[in-house]
């Protein structure tokens, strides 16, 4: 996560209001992956505990998304489109594999 926000990151040259709430979220979201991790890790068969961890992953990856598209609606950012149209057929593989794992987890 770290290493694609540098790289989505390293030539914005302007932000607005969108893109600091779906960064906030973001942060919000990905502050819950140490304790969904200790819960899944100490009750791994219990489906409820399955299911939230996958509900994290899925709003963290939304908003990630969000984020990158915030960002290159900005017309200053013209590296940040380029860099969310080539990864978006990747975003719809990876949101498709974390669904696909959360029903199984069901």
């Amino acid at each position: 996560m770290w290493v694609n926000m540098h790289t989505g990151w390293h030539d914005i040259k302007k932000i607005s209001p969108k893109v600091v709430w779906n960064t906030m979220f973001l942060l919000f979201f990905s502050s819950f992956f140490p304790y969904v991790t200790s819960l899944v890790s100490q009750n791994f068969y219990n489906e409820v505990a399955q299911v939230f961890y996958g509900v994290i992953i899925l709003a963290v990856t939304t908003f990630n998304t969000l984020m990158y598209r915030s960002l290159a609606e900005i017309p200053e950012n013209n590296k940040a489109m380029t860099f969310f149209m080539n990864e978006r057929k990747w975003i719809s593989y990876d949101i498709a594999l974390k669904v696909l794992g959360l029903i199984l987890s069901i």
